[in-house]
């Protein structure tokens, strides 16, 4: 199964981002292809998974709702995101994804 956590928060010492990367480890264990979509610049290995980095995340957040183009500009780039990964879950940790992507 092909699994997409997308997280929007570049640290993942704690939180929710930690979480996702917990979880993004165990599936990877259980045999699944798990890719994490998160800002660019961050400074973390993958572990049998895949980092896609996006720009608009560190460009964008946490300004992106005070500019209505700049929130079209960041759902542009995540649905050209997840066409290319085509997953079967999204998994999204931060609701700031969850309103960026509707």
């Amino acid at each position: 199964m092909r699994i997409l956590y997308i997280v929007d928060y570049s640290s993942f010492r704690g939180g929710a981002s930690k979480s996702a990367l917990i979880l993004a480890k165990e599936m990877v264990k259980r045999g699944n292809e798990v890719f994490i979509m998160c800002p660019k610049g961050i400074e973390i290995q993958g572990d049998g998974f895949d980092f896609v980095e996006v720009e608009e995340f560190s460009k964008e957040f946490p300004f992106v709702f005070q500019n209505p183009f700049r929130k079209i500009k960041l759902i542009g780039v995540l649905h050209r995101e997840i066409k290319k990964i085509s997953p079967d879950i999204i998994h999204i940790q931060m609701p700031r994804e969850g309103m960026s992507s509707t």
